[in-house]
């Protein structure tokens, strides 16, 4: 039997929608990605373009193309554990202490390379706009939050 309810509301159809693109991984690190390219903003508008761009499909496709072209560029031992962690590449969403055990290392190791890896995952996708020295604390500040979350 079927306990879904039916998407009567728009808001849930944009949800529906956005859970068919990306996912769980992925959505938590494309919210970070859209919070860190609207840093700039002042306060009352930043609420206002993050809940419009959360929903578009066109930014969560290019959102993808450059996780899948900067983590290319990310070295081992960081790229494997950010892939792991996040489920990125169809792979399975992994926790911290999933990672640790199967690469034999610490939990606090396994957050340093999730961590790490983030940082350059970031850098490496916001690097060609040239305006990454501008992101760098909103960056740090994502990714410290996203991974301290567990």
């Amino acid at each position: 039997m079927n306990t879904k309810p039916e998407f009567s509301q728009a808001s849930s159809r944009k949800e529906h929608t956005m859970n068919s693109i990306l996912s769980a991984g992925e959505k938590k690190l494309f919210t970070a990605y859209i919070r860190i390219g609207i840093q700039d903003l002042p306060a009352e508008k930043q609420e206002i373009v993050f809940k419009r761009m959360i929903i578009l499909e066109d930014a969560q496709k290019a959102f993808l193309t450059d996780v899948s072209t900067a983590i290319k560029k990310v070295h081992e031992p960081f790229r494997s554990a950010v892939i792991r962690y996040f489920g990125l590449q169809g792979t399975d969403q992994c926790n911290l202490d999933e990672i640790s055990k199967t690469n034999g290392i610490s939990r606090v190791r396994a957050q340093y390379l999730v961590k790490q890896g983030c940082l350059k995952l970031f850098d490496f996708i916001f690097l060609p706009t040239g305006t990454l020295p501008k992101f760098l604390p909103g960056i740090r500040e994502e990714v410290n939050n996203l991974i301290s979350e567990e």
